[in-house]
């Protein structure tokens, strides 16, 4: 999840799953359209709602990985992982 504030509710946080973001506009102010068909109006600007969506990518990134080394004891693949075998 990631945290956001409303427009004119900056002092209250809302937590978003970033899965259900669509798109981002800037019209002026920054508009989410969500997977739901809800649009959300909140105080980040359009860049800084993407860094949080690339953050929380990377980090469920990180945890798979640190789950397959932690299961495995292998290190983690590298490269693309077919997906049909040859």
């Amino acid at each position: 999840m990631i945290e956001l504030h409303r427009i004119g509710h900056t002092h209250e946080p809302f937590s978003l799953n970033p899965s259900l973001v669509v798109s981002i506009e800037a019209h002026p102010d920054t508009t989410l359209l969500l997977a739901t068909g809800a649009r959300l109006v909140v105080a980040e600007d359009p860049q800084r709602v993407v860094e949080l969506i690339n953050g929380w990518h990377a980090t469920v990134a990180a945890a798979a990985m640190k789950a397959y080394v932690d299961a495995t004891g292998d290190d983690p693949p590298g490269g693309p992982v077919p997906l049909h075998s040859r």
